[in-house]
């Protein structure tokens, strides 16, 4: 799902649970059914801040050898 709000300019996860839940073709492209309940705007928080916190990945990306 977050792919989709990558590329569809999707800022808010809130939304992004919105857009999917209403469009088939999200649906289909995340392999949810009808049926079936999208993910909670919680979720894709909660695991967006357990895998990227600030000082495991701030010195690869911010610190420049000249």
């Amino acid at each position: 799902m977050l792919l989709i709000g990558y590329l569809y300019g999707i800022k808010s996860e809130r939304r992004l649970e919105e857009k999917v839940s209403l469009n088939l073709a999200y649906r289909w492209f995340c392999g949810i059914d009808l049926m079936d309940r999208v993910s909670d705007h919680s979720t894709f928080s909660q695991n967006r801040r357990r895998r990227f916190k600030w000082p495991a990945y701030s010195g690869k990306f911010l610190m420049r050898s000249y």
